[in-house]
């Protein structure tokens, strides 16, 4: 009963953080502070997380060294890629997850990529709205659909831009750049 009431507690503390992020995104009260930082700092760190989520779901985690510096905010960004990976983590059910950090056209690219259940194409236009959960067959009930939303949100705060490729039962990759 007690590990019922802490996972529910989380849950609730979870859904409480995310509503305060989506408040403060879309009252301007979130101001960037630019500095310049490599992005492999942050990969570190999300890496160690991730990996231990990863293998106690059953998943393989995995990611690349990443020679880029941004000039950006390092506490927006982490949670960006914070967002991405735990959606990549919870609609994956078997396979692995990959985060990768690539340079293009002079750009800083992020992927977090997938084996997951994938999203319809129907869907697309919808994942970045609060409160919407992808209807793809598999797919958890566990989250609230605010993820995607404040990563859209923290994306047009910071300049970033988003692309999605999924396909059905296959899995996706988010970039963001």
């Amino acid at each position: 009963m007690v590990e019922s009431q802490e996972h529910s507690l989380t849950a609730m503390t979870n859904l409480l953080n995310s509503l305060l992020d989506i408040s403060r995104l879309d009252a301007g009260a979130v101001k960037p502070e630019l500095e310049v930082f490599p992005i492999q700092r942050l990969i570190d760190r999300l890496s160690d997380e991730f990996a231990r989520q990863a293998h106690h779901t059953g998943l393989e985690f995995s990611s690349s060294a990443c020679p880029a510096a941004v000039n950006s905010d390092p506490i927006l960004w982490a949670e960006v890629i914070h967002n991405l990976v735990s959606n990549a983590i919870r609609y994956t059910d078997k396979g692995s997850v990959r985060l990768d950090c690539v340079e293009e056209d002079g750009l800083c690219v992020i992927r977090v990529t997938d084996t997951g259940i994938g999203i319809a194409e129907d869907q697309m236009d919808e994942i970045f709205r609060e409160f919407h959960q992808c209807k793809t067959p598999g797919a958890s009930k566990e989250g609230f659909g605010l993820g995607l939303a404040i990563v859209k949100r923290l994306s047009d705060l910071l300049k970033l831009t988003i692309k999605v490729e999924s396909d059905i039962g296959r899995g996706s990759c988010f970039s963001v750049s």
